[in-house]
């Protein structure tokens, strides 16, 4: 089984920092039942930014409905974000879920307790417009920009394939600073880079610089639409402690996860851009599938598909086998809050 020593090195950095700064107070028990909204628990949750939209979810009640007050922090990675919850110095946090497979691969008593979102919808492979590339089968023997980030080589090998091209005769360069990538594109670093929307319409020739996509970007043509591809996750002695958060948090998380589910794309862009400063209407133009593609579209109301989940997993091994661990029993570290459905509705 893979070691992966970035995650390890990333826990004893937090082991370190956590033991130095122990002033933060123990979450208290929750045994005794379901916890009391007039009284709310304080944790401190690793969140997402706008991708989760938690900021939301809190002002709207929904955390409070359920007897939670979160802090909600940000980490540089979800390998940082296992590693502080191992250090102590989370009570819950986001990560993708091949983060968790390796971070159980390498021995972390770690609990998913809530999934959170599947695959994104659609992903974007820009090219320069007018350039060598003009259809998805232009891609063989070029380069590829990718994130090192295992579910982005995934996604980018299933993108390939799914579009006729052998992802075996691309020449993967991977992408260390994200910012630089619209530049780097345009300087021809690589033909190809596995981008975002947000860029996307942002260097269409009228702004930035002069991109398109190619392909057929859904990835309903090679990934599971039901399958957890990123999760909330806290420790196995954490959720055994204290049952009634992790309870709770998953509860208020599919609760605010349905009602977001059914909000308008407008309404959608106008609290993100209330809670997080980012214009997405603008970006888009007015125009409503651009919108869409911008805005959180794959959130999930709980409980988490075994069976669909095992096929991202899978697909992690088959298009990065040596970023992924193997042979890891990840179901028996799901915690009973991600396999029951959210009761309940709107604070």
């Amino acid at each position: 089984m893979s070691s992966f020593p970035r995650l390890a090195a990333a826990l004893a950095s937090v082991l370190l920092a956590s033991t130095l700064a122990a002033c933060g107070e123990e979450a208290p028990s929750a045994s005794s039942g379901a916890l009391d909204p007039a009284n709310p628990v304080k944790i401190t949750v690793a969140d997402a930014g706008y991708a989760n939209a938690l900021e939301i979810a809190k002002a709207k009640g929904y955390f409070s409905k359920y007897g939670l007050d979160p802090k909600l922090t940000q980490t540089q990675s979800g390998v940082a974000t296992l590693a502080a919850l191992q250090g102590g110095s989370l009570d819950i946090g986001y990560a993708d879920f091949y983060a968790g497979i390796n971070a159980l691969g390498n021995g972390f008593d770690i609990q998913l307790v809530a999934n959170n979102n599947t695959n994104l919808t659609s992903l974007p492979f820009l090219v320069k417009s007018g350039g060598p590339v003009k259809t998805a089968a232009d891609l063989a023997g070029k380069k590829v920009g990718v994130s090192p980030v295992p579910q982005f080589i995934v996604n980018t090998r299933g993108f390939l394939e799914a579009n006729g091209v052998d992802s075996n005769r691309v020449t993967f360069v991977i992408i260390q600073d994200a910012t630089g990538a619209p530049q780097a594109l345009e300087r021809g670093d690589y033909d190809v880079w596995a981008g975002h929307w947000t860029a996307a319409y942002s260097n269409d020739g009228k702004t930035g610089y002069n991109f398109t996509t190619v392909g057929d970007t859904s990835t309903k043509a090679w990934s599971n639409p039901d399958a957890t591809t990123a999760a909330f996750w806290t420790t196995g002695d954490y959720a055994r402690k204290h049952p009634e958060i992790a309870h709770a948090f998953a509860k208020a998380l599919y609760e605010f996860h349905a009602w977001w589910n059914a909000v308008s794309p407008s309404e959608q862009a106008d609290l993100v851009q209330q809670y997080y400063k980012i214009d997405f209407k603008k970006i888009a133009g007015g125009d409503d599938a651009k919108l869409r593609n911008l805005l959180p579209t794959y959130y999930q109301t709980g409980p988490i598909n075994l069976d669909a989940t095992q096929s991202w997993y899978e697909l992690g091994l088959k298009y990065a086998p040596d970023k992924i661990s193997k042979g890891v029993d990840w179901k028996s570290h799901v915690f009973a809050s991600a396999t029951r459905s959210s009761a309940g509705g709107a604070p």
